[in-house]
C-alpha cells in the first residue's frame, strides 16, 4: 500500500508507478534530504540526455538549482523558458520514443525541459517523484536505464 505521503503528494506519481511501481515507495523511503538529491540528480540526468547541459544560457539554471537558489531570469516560468527554447538554434532536436516503445517522434530536449522546474518543486518527494518522471519521458523507452542507475546511485531498493 503507498504511504500516505504517497496518497497525497500529486504530480506524476501514477505516471511514475505505472513505469515502475516499487520505484516511488523506495524514494518515498529515502527521506526529504535523499528524495532532493534524486530531483537534482535527475534533473541533471535529463538535461545531459537531452544534450542540454551546456548550452550556455541553461547551465547557470542547473548550477542554481543545485545551490536551491532562484534559477535565472530567463527561467522565470516555464512559458518564457519554452519561448527561449524553441527560439535557439544552439538547442539541440533529437527524437525519442514513448516509455513503451509503442511511438516516436517526441522532441527529446522537449521532454527534459519540465525536469528543471520539477526539481524546484518545494516539496522533496514530489520534487523527486516528477523530476524522475519528467527525465523517464526524456530517456523514452531507455527509461529503465536510468532507473537502474537511480537506484545503484542512491542505494534504492
Amino acid at each position: 500500500m503507498p504511504s500516505r505521503a504517497l496518497r497525497d503528494v500529486g504530480g506524476n506519481v501514477a505516471g511514475l508507478r505505472d513505469l515502475d511501481c516499487d520505484l516511488p515507495h523506495a524514494v518515498d523511503a529515502a527521506g526529504p534530504a535523499a528524495q532532493r538529491s534524486i530531483a537534482r540528480w535527475a534533473a541533471h540526468r535529463a538535461y545531459a540526455e537531452a544534450g542540454l547541459n551546456n548550452v550556455e544560457w541553461i547551465a547557470p539554471a542547473l548550477e542554481a538549482m543545485d545551490l536551491g537558489h532562484e534559477l535565472p531570469a530567463q527561467f522565470d516560468g516555464l512559458r518564457h523558458s519554452w519561448d527561449r527554447f524553441f527560439d535557439d538554434p544552439a538547442i539541440p532536436h533529437t527524437l525519442v520514443d514513448s516509455t513503451d516503445g509503442s511511438r516516436g517522434g517526441f522532441l527529446k530536449q522537449a521532454m527534459a525541459v519540465p525536469a528543471l522546474f520539477d526539481a524546484m518543486e518545494p516539496v522533496p518527494l514530489r520534487a523527486a517523484l516528477d523530476a524522475l518522471f519528467a527525465a523517464a519521458a526524456t530517456y523514452g523507452s531507455d527509461y529503465p536505464r536510468l532507473f537502474d542507475e537511480v537506484r545503484r546511485r542512491f542505494s534504492l531498493p
